[in-house]
């Protein structure tokens, strides 16, 4: 059995479901009542800071001060969704080994998360789901994917966020090198997509491309999705991926989420920062309002 097929099938996952990137990227409506965004904050050596209370917090939208009317702090326990997605394609086929093992891993090192979604994306998008027996699954997969096919990165990811709409804590692993090839879905409507989620986004990039570790628009393309959610990207090769998932959990359970009703409630994409008193916050840098459908 591939190492592979044998790492994933230890989800106990059942068939998958096709098709949903092809749906439009989520958005609030115009009469949206309160916004929610993740922060994580970080002191010294990068460590993530709790214990934060509301007041330690200023939400600015707009250039304008809003009023946090919600506040979640990590102490309060609040479950956080997690999706993990793996590159199944041709350009990933030297590290297939490598990130599988991952995988696994990822599964131990956030055991207070809700391990919602597994997906797996090489030209086409699967997402696999608990309930079937094992050897079902290890076979449907193995004839599912396509190694020598393209990479539909950006189809990928707007469908996990599709699918997490929502959450008012939730992260999307991606297991991949970046690279793009096939996707039924467009930089912009990528990026409205995570505009309209609460989702913070960590790639974990492993270099498969020769010495220089991937093309320049690679490194670019998974950037971009961290910078826009509020996450960060962790490469796959030269460390121990327990030691980035063991982060990546860390991170995870540190995180904050403030809530407020913009004073500004016009279509289109809002600028977003967050101040604290102490530290450096991450977040994600924007959201989109839509109009009514």
């Amino acid at each position: 059995m591939p190492v592979l097929a044998l790492a994933l099938a230890l989800w106990q996952c059942a068939v998958p479901s096709r098709g949903a990137a092809l749906q439009r990227a989520p958005s609030f409506p115009a009469s949206v009542e309160m916004v929610k965004v993740t922060a994580l904050v970080s002191g010294g050596h990068g460590r993530p800071l709790t214990g934060l209370r509301r007041e330690d917090f200023q939400v600015w939208a707009d250039g304008r001060r809003q009023e946090i009317a919600y506040f979640g702090a990590p102490t309060d326990a609040q479950a956080f969704d997690v999706a993990l997605a793996v590159d199944t394609s041709g350009s990933m086929a030297a590290a297939h080994e490598q990130v599988a093992l991952a995988a696994v891993r990822f599964l131990y090192e956030v055991p207070s998360a809700r391990l919602r979604l597994l997906a797996s994306f090489d030209n086409d998008v699967r997402f696999w789901r608990t309930g079937a027996p094992t050897a079902e699954v290890v076979k449907q997969m193995n004839e599912a994917a396509a190694p020598r096919g393209a990479t539909a990165l950006r189809s990928a990811v707007h469908a996990v966020l599709r699918r997490f709409a929502g959450a008012d804590r939730a992260a999307l692993v991606v297991l991949t090198d970046g690279e793009e090839q096939g996707s039924i879905v467009g930089p912009g409507e990528l990026r409205a997509a995570i505009q309209s989620s609460n989702v913070t986004i960590y790639p974990v990039r492993y270099a498969t491309a020769g010495p220089l570790g991937g093309s320049w628009f690679a490194r670019q393309t998974l950037a971009a999705m961290a910078r826009e959610s509020g996450g960060r990207v962790f490469e796959g090769h030269g460390r121990d991926a327990a030691g980035v998932f063991q982060q990546i959990s860390a991170e995870l359970g540190a995180q904050y989420v403030l809530g407020f009703v913009p004073l500004d409630r016009s279509p289109g994409v809002h600028p977003l920062q967050v101040k604290v008193r102490a530290g450096h916050v991450h977040h994600r840098a924007g959201y989109l309002i839509g109009g009514d459908r």
